[in-house]
């Protein structure tokens, strides 16, 4: 006879049936992990040991919970359950009690204990973040969304900014020697960045604990570029962060620290670059200036003295030219913006719609000009906002496009 085989949801509820028979009760000790209570009024979170980990459900109103947080070492009582859509097991929970805080959240808190006693996180030696850089450097994981959110933001904010991205391990046994190499190598290279964004998604703190290592802290307190941290979500703050020049909720946001706005920041650069002239000329002057007056005698001194006026004038004409240079630069950038949007919106394809023209389909799609209709075809309009529906009662040649 032939072995036919079972389906999916068969053996789920088969697994489902001795599993929770088998478990109608357990008592286990663990370390509270991955803590949340949802708006439901549900509560959840892992229980772990140095080898494996469960998901616990604690449902609402089932009993009053002592004060818990990530890192506590509780006993529960419960029973195992198997939810079937994603095959996983679950202790639903319904006594807790509370021991003390466990090996990894002990582990967490003598690093961090060390770092702050070593000046890692004072705010005296955090490096301010440049106001126009032209280099960003990106250390995370190529593939997901977080690159992608970062690259969205800063292109659409200054596009004027060159990105280099450092593909690094960001979770498991690797990741915290890769993020290390990835912070070295952006030192090395030619065009060092002026800023360095380092970004993770969010995950459990699992995933997130490579963040919280020394190598990793001191890599980043040694860096002599200014960091930005955008790790995990807005509730995760791990070692990482704490170090980091500058805390980001998001990548987004980290990407939004990094650079200005091009729109409304154009007239500031402008200044901006004009102090820097000023100043360098005026550094260059008094250097001069002290040099003659060691090193000449005093009557050329004073025939240089009775020319001052012809080198005052052309300082200046220098300072005009700079002025100038830099204008024509500035102006190529808002032109080449202007012409960037021009190319948008004429590549945007409901622009023959704003322009007042339609779409005309038959059953068959859209009409072609060499496309015969017949009388009687039903026929569909399409506007910007709506479509109307036409019956063809006429046709006739145009004569002027035969």
């Amino acid at each position: 006879m032939k072995l036919e085989p079972q389906s999916v949801s068969t053996l789920t509820k088969e697994i489902k049936e001795i599993l929770e028979n088998q478990f109608l009760f357990v008592f286990v000790k663990g370390e509270v992990s991955n803590f949340k209570q949802h708006s439901s009024g549900h509560i959840y979170l892992t229980l772990k040991d140095a080898n494996a980990s469960i998901n616990c459900i604690v449902w609402k109103n089932t009993l009053k919970l002592p004060p818990i947080s990530n890192g506590d070492v509780v006993s529960v009582q419960g029973r195992l359950t198997l939810y079937a859509s994603s095959g996983s097991y679950q202790l639903i929970i319904s006594q807790i009690e509370k021991y003390g805080i466990g090996d990894f959240y002990k582990e967490f808190l003598k690093t961090k204990q060390a770092l702050l006693e070593k000046g890692y996180f004072d705010d005296s030696r955090k490096q301010p973040l440049p106001e126009y850089p032209t280099v960003i450097g990106v250390v995370t994981s190529e593939t997901g969304a977080v690159l992608q959110d970062i690259i969205v933001t800063v292109k659409r904010r200054y596009p004027l900014v060159t990105l280099l991205v450092r593909p690094t391990i960001v979770q498991g046994s690797a990741a915290e020697k890769d993020i290390v190499q990835a912070i070295n190598d952006f030192q090395k290279i030619e065009t060092k960045p002026d800023v360095l964004i380092i970004a993770r998604g969010g995950g459990s703190i699992e995933d997130l604990w490579c963040f919280n290592s020394e190598s990793v802290a001191t890599a980043m307190f040694n860096c002599p570029i200014p960091i930005i941290s955008a790790i995990g979500h807005e509730t995760d703050t791990t070692i990482a962060d704490l170090v980091a020049d500058k805390r980001a909720n998001t990548p987004t946001a980290a990407a939004e620290l990094a650079t200005p706005n091009t729109v409304t920041s154009i007239s500031d650069m402008l200044y901006f670059y004009e102090e820097r002239i000023r100043e360098k000329i005026d550094e260059k002057v008094v250097t001069i200036s002290k040099i003659l007056e060691n090193s000449i005698s005093s009557s050329l001194l004073s025939l240089l003295k009775s020319n001052c006026a012809t080198v005052e004038l052309t300082l200046q004409s220098k300072e005009q030219q700079l002025r100038n240079s830099l204008q024509k630069k500035v102006v190529e950038r808002e032109n080449r913006l202007v012409n960037i949007e021009s190319t948008l919106k004429a590549s945007d394809p409901t622009m023959p719609f704003h322009r007042g023209f339609a779409i005309i389909k038959s059953t068959i799609g859209i009409i072609e000009k060499d496309m015969q209709l017949r009388e009687g075809e039903t026929i569909a309009i399409e506007r910007l906002h709506f479509t109307e529906t036409a019956v063809i009662t006429k046709t006739t040649q145009n004569e002027k496009n035969k």
